[in-house]
């Protein structure tokens, strides 16, 4: 088994890995216990040190606020101190919280649909894709994706190819890429496709960019208890908070 360093545990807790190497990270975690540990110990000692930091910050402000009602030489240097160390606040918090959520990025691994995980039964037959599919089972993905993009400029309502070409640029790290053919897919008349693909496009959204439009996806999906991610939608709800 890989051997991980600290470095390597910082990176993941940060989720500053790549898709891939977060991916074998999860399962190397999942088999060995003590890389588990150590993995509850950094997110720990990162839920410390932003306490320590707000502490600090809140004790040069008491005594900037006490200096502030002592005779001062100069009182708009001491407001330019006082309005610095609010910002310096204000800056740590939005930067801790803007970190992608390690949980987060748990779930959407564990319950992202990619086509290989679905039994195909293409609404407009499977013989239209199989030359992607060739270039795919070869493992020239580059050359796969331009095909079912090129596919897909003459044959738009192949939804079977969309997903396989949103499929392949998540897994090429272009996800917001993946994210928005999905949501072409999501907003389509696909019976086969349509709700397979709204999941994903919301995992990749939660993920990457939480937009308007995905952020109403949820909730819809959320006041819909006949979807088949319904379930799925309320875990990932709690996890952004949104319900």
């Amino acid at each position: 088994m890989m051997q991980y360093s600290l470095e390597d545990i910082e990176r993941y807790v940060l989720r500053q890995m790549g898709e891939v190497e977060a991916h074998d990270f999860q399962v190397a975690m999942d088999q060995d216990d003590d890389l588990k540990k150590e993995v509850e110990k950094m997110h720990l000692l990162g839920d410390a040190m932003e306490l320590e930091i707000e502490d600090q910050l809140r004790s040069q402000l008491n005594i900037l606020r006490e200096k502030s009602a002592r005779p001062q030489r100069s009182k708009q240097f001491l407001l330019w101190s006082i309005a610095a160390v609010i910002l310096l606040m204000l800056g740590l918090f939005v930067w801790f919280y803007s970190q992608p959520n390690p949980d987060l990025g748990q779930f959407a691994q564990s319950h992202y649909l990619s086509h290989q995980d679905i039994d195909f039964r293409s609404e407009a037959g499977s013989l239209e894709v199989s030359e992607g599919l060739v270039l795919l089972r070869q493992g020239q993905a580059t050359e796969a994706i331009e095909w079912f993009e090129n596919y897909l400029l003459s044959y738009p309502d192949s939804y079977e190819s969309r997903f396989i070409l949103a499929d392949q640029l998540r897994k090429s790290d272009r996800n917001l890429e993946a994210r928005d053919q999905f949501r072409i897919i999501a907003d389509s008349p696909s019976l086969l496709w349509k709700e397979k693909a709204t999941w994903n496009e919301l995992l990749l959204s939660a993920q990457y960019d939480m937009d308007f439009v995905a952020n109403q996806k949820l909730r819809n999906l959320l006041a819909d208890s006949n979807h088949s991610y319904h379930l799925l939608a309320i875990q990932l709800g709690e996890k952004l908070d949104i319900r």
